[in-house]
């Protein structure tokens, strides 16, 4: 996955770590329902979830932040017309 592409540079440890997270809770839901523990299997979709949640909220700050740079350069005036 490329961090750089998907989040803020001051955000790229946080999403680095939500997405360890992602994947070791994907293995330890398996493990879970292989052994038919379903209440830890349970816990670790939660814990999947607010990971899951935390890499949207990331990612949509890093658009968020493109999508107001790009607002500002188009409501400034860019002195590239003749006067």
């Amino acid at each position: 996955m490329n961090f750089e592409e998907h989040f803020l540079e001051q955000d790229i440890p946080i999403a680095e770590l939500a997405f360890k997270n992602i994947a070791g809770s994907l293995e330890l839901i398996n493990s879970y329902t292989n052994k038919s523990d379903f209440m830890n299997a349970q816990r670790m979709a939660l814990s999947l979830t607010k990971s899951l949640t935390e890499l949207d909220k990331l990612a949509y700050k890093k658009r968020a932040g493109n999508r107001m740079y790009l607002h500002h350069l188009l409501n400034q005036p860019q002195r590239w017309y003749p006067m």
